[in-house]
């Protein structure tokens, strides 16, 4: 029984296109293709094209799981015992298939989204303005997505990384620099006077003044 290159190439293009349907109707057609040969040539026709899926995408092969060695699969085929049972057997592999390229594809995007807010961040965090709803809008989501993903992919809500990069700059101006703590506060976007005070020696353990002759100090 030759074995049916042209549907494995069909085949992977539809699961890396995540198109479930019509891989469906490429595993049917495969499985009866094979079907009359011996139960040797099916069980191996049939291991080549699962260890087709296994590396047919980049993006989902370090977590696809179907095995590591052909044996494996070969003892998963031995407990098969029909034609309906060999589709459903191969498709249930497609299907973990696709869910991982749709999984790994949604972090993707999201990992974009979120580089794209730091870098809008990184260009707007002096202004007093910046807000997460500017950040939403900039990254065209909703306030509660734009929260969520970037929670999701950085570790750190996008409140305390925009205080935070404002805060380490502060901190960089009050030892470099000869600037009041309020102007230092104005020019970073944290213009009331009270929290800023208040924030600052709750995340450093010192007044601004108590800061500066410190870390100057010893850095002297």
């Amino acid at each position: 029984c030759e074995y049916p290159k042209y549907l494995e190439r069909e085949l992977l293009e539809e699961l890396n296109s995540s198109n479930a349907d019509a891989a469906k109707k490429t595993v049917d057609n495969f499985v009866n293709t094979i079907i009359n040969a011996s139960y040797d040539n099916i069980m191996l026709n049939t291991a080549r094209l699962l260890m087709a899926i296994s590396a047919g995408s980049l993006a989902a092969a370090d977590d696809v799981q179907f095995g590591d060695a052909s044996h494996s699969i070969f003892d998963e085929l031995s407990s098969v015992e029909s034609v309906e049972a060999l589709k459903d057997f191969i498709f249930d592999k497609c299907r973990v298939f696709i869910k991982t390229i749709n999984r790994n594809s949604s972090d993707s995007k999201k990992e974009l989204v979120a580089a794209k807010m730091l870098s809008f961040i990184d260009e707007n965090y002096t202004s007093p303005t910046l807000s997460v709803e500017m950040v939403a809008a900039h990254v065209n989501k909703s306030a509660n997505y734009t929260r969520s993903i970037f929670k999701n992919v950085k570790g750190i809500s996008l409140s305390d990384y925009i205080a935070e990069k404002r805060f380490n700059r502060v901190c960089k101006l009050l030892i470099e620099t000869d600037m009041t703590a309020r102007d230092i506060s104005k020019q970073v976007g944290l213009n009331s006077g009270s929290y800023f005070y208040t924030a600052f020696k709750r995340r450093t353990g010192f007044t601004p003044d108590q800061y500066r002759k410190v870390h100057r100090a010893k850095a002297n």
